[in-house]
């Protein structure tokens, strides 16, 4: 797939809070895992756990009530849909989703 050629033709897929918790989530579980173990830091390490809750909360209401795309009944499918995603792949012309396809939704509620 060739990116973009404008930014015009780019679409704004997930908005801010979402990107802003994504990115915050990441630092902090970096941040958690560089402070692990280091006594002098277990302070650091505990809020950076704490905050990592907090997020995780936010993420979570905010996948109830946030925007169209940041709203798990946007990309969590049926198994019928994800089953017709995963055999598209196998076509010369496979479905397209914006956002996460039923097969990246399958894979979230994997990891929960």
């Amino acid at each position: 797939m060739n990116p973009p050629s404008h930014p015009a033709d780019t679409i704004p897929v997930w908005d801010l809070p979402t990107r802003i918790a994504h990115w915050l989530l990441a630092l902090s579980f970096l941040g958690a895992y560089v402070t692990s173990g280091e006594d002098d830091w277990q302070t650091v390490h505990f809020m950076l756990g704490y905050t990592m809750l907090g997020l995780t909360v936010f993420r979570f209401l905010w996948g109830l009530a946030g925007s169209r795309y940041a709203r798990f009944s946007d990309f969590v499918a049926g198994p019928a849909k994800t089953l017709s995603y995963l055999r598209s792949l196998h076509t010369s012309q496979p479905q397209h989703y914006i956002g996460h396809n039923p097969a990246g939704g399958l894979a979230i509620l994997a990891l929960v």
